[in-house]
Parts: structure tokens; C-alpha cells; sequence
């Protein structure tokens, strides 16, 4: 069914319903603004589930930390998230979704995960004030989310666009970066299910040269190349281009990319007037990738 303001109810919601409805009529008048939380709030989550009973008791404290980590730092890329909430919904989209597209993990992470995940549960559930049948639940969705992983994480449409955040994840787990990362990389190299002739190139790995100038010689095959450049030439300068995008050096390449991509320009037309940019005097756009100064 679907409600006055066109959001669809299934069956199984109608039993919120009128507990909805009861919040909702004790709501200020006035919105509150919203809390923001960062870094530091992400990090002191981190620290405090360590040194709380659940996290102390951990056989393996390094794999704790990486997954104390990933997990509070998931809150990053959702606006006003406490890094310590935890619900059904939210376990399955960290451990089902986020994690398998993010980290490459070892073997160490992948077998600390149960212990440390229900640690992880418990104390966050304890924070939240959440009683033992909230918890008991809690577990029982962790569970059936533990028993799902590998499938997810090993899923071969998943492992090409991990690529993507491969080098940066091994140091970094704020997804308010990682974010960040993801969407300058994926201008710079469409991802595995956005690529033309996806068939033929969806293996490809982003993060290796060759590979990533395969792909973007498939995606800019048919493109007409600005006056005064040859096919050739263009295809060399897309691919310096997304070098740089992909490196972050120079950083004025996506700052120009960002404000082109603001006023409505797709990526691959970015990248063409990214190349259009350099080969009207644009600076350093792909000059010094190309040994230019």
C-alpha cells in the first residue's frame, strides 16, 4: 500500500504503524538540528568499545581495531550517524554491502570477524540502552548476516570494484573519505557496470595502467578528438587524465573535474573537456603526468 505522501508500506510494516505515529506526535514543533559527528567521534567510539568488557576480551586486538574501525567509520558517510548505532538493517548494509566493495581483508580479518562483529553488537546495543530481547534479536539478524558473507564478499561482481579503494583502504576506514575516493576514481574509470561493452572489459583492474587504459580505450573508441588532436592523441590524454584523476596529482585536476561535474556534465564528457582544458593551456591539468611542466 502506499501512504498520502507516496512512500509504499509492505505488510510487515503496519505493525510500526501506530508506535510511528506515537513518536511522531511528540516531536518538537521545531526541528532540532541535526548533530554532526566526525572523525574524532568516530575514533573515540573506536577507543571506548576497546576498552569496554566486549572489546577487551577479543583474542585477536589487531583485528578488533580494523574492525572496530571499519564498522564506527561507516557513520561517516551517513549525516548525523552516531558510530556506535547499530540495527538489522544497518549490519546488513556494513557487512553486506560496504565491506565487500571496500576492503580487501586478510585472512586474519575474515576469520575475527563473528567474534568481533557480536562483541561489536553487544556493546553498541548496550550504548544504545537496547534490552536483552532487542539484543537477542540483534544476534540472531548478525548471525544470519555472518552466514552470508563470504558469499558477499566473494561475489565476482563485487571483487572488480574493490579495486577502487584498494590502496587507500589499507590505511584508511572513514567512509567520509573513502566516499571521497570512490566517486574521483570512478570519473576517472567508469565502474565494472557503468563501462560500455561492460561484457568485455567488466574484469579489467582499474587500479593497474594497462588495464585501466584498455578500459578507456573501449570507452572512448568512437569519440570525435577536439581540433588539432588525432584519435591517438586523444586516447593518450583521456588516460592521462584519469591517471591523475586516479592519483589525485595533481589535485587541480579533480578540483576542475568537481566543478564541471557540479554544473551537470557526466563523467566521460568531463573527461573529454578536462582534455579540451589542457589542450586550450589549462595549466598543469595532464602535463605533468605526461612529463610536462
Amino acid at each position: 500500500m502506499t501512504n498520502a505522501s507516496g512512500v509504499r508500506w509492505g505488510t510487515d510494516d503496519l505493525g510500526f504503524l501506530p508506535l510511528a505515529l506515537a513518536r511522531m506526535r511528540v516531536l518538537p514543533d521545531q526541528p532540532s538540528v541535526l548533530r554532526g559527528y566526525d572523525a574524532s567521534d568516530r575514533a573515540a567510539a573506536v577507543a571506548d568499545f576497546r576498552a569496554s568488557a566486549q572489546g577487551r576480551g577479543l583474542k585477536d586486538q589487531q583485528a578488533a581495531r580494523f574492525w572496530a574501525e571499519a564498522l564506527a567509520g561507516y557513520s561517516g558517510s551517513l549525516p548525523g550517524e552516531h558510530p556506535a548505532r547499530v540495527g538489522p538493517r544497518k549490519l546488513a548494509e556494513v557487512l553486506l554491502s560496504y565491506v565487500p566493495a571496500t576492503f580487501e581483508l586478510c585472512a586474519e580479518h575474515r576469520e575475527a570477524l563473528p567474534q568481533v562483529a557480536r562483541a561489536w553488537t553487544a556493546w553498541a546495543g548496550e550504548c544504545q540502552g537496547f534490552g536483552e530481547r532487542d539484543v537477542t534479536e540483534l544476534m540472531e539478524t548478525l548471525a544470519e548476516v555472518l552466514d552470508t558473507f563470504d558469499e558477499a564478499y566473494d561475489d565476482p561482481d563485487v571483487v572488480p570494484v574493490r579495486v577502487y579503494l584498494r590502496d587507500v583502504a589499507e590505511t584508511v576506514t572513514d567512509a567520509c573519505i573513502l566516499r571521497e575516493v570512490l566517486h574521483r576514481r570512478s570519473v576517472a574509470v567508469p565502474q565494472p557496470g557503468a563501462r560500455l561493452d561492460g561484457h568485455a572489459t567488466f574484469g579489467l583492474d582499474a587500479s593497474d595502467p594497462g588495464q585501466r587504459a584498455a578500459v578507456l580505450r573501449n570507452e572512448f573508441a568512437g569519440c570525435t578528438s577536439p581540433p588539432g588532436m588525432t584519435h591517438a592523441e586523444l586516447l593518450v590524454a583521456v588516460e592521462t587524465v584519469a591517471a591523475q584523476l586516479w592519483d589525485d596529482d595533481p589535485p587541480e585536476t579533480w578540483q576542475a573535474a568537481k566543478k564541471l561535474l557540479s554544473e551537470g556534465l557526466p563523467p566521460h564528457e568531463t573527461l573529454h573537456e578536462l582534455v579540451a582544458l589542457a589542450g586550450r593551456g589549462g595549466g598543469r591539468l595532464w602535463s605533468k603526468a605526461a612529463g610536462g611542466t
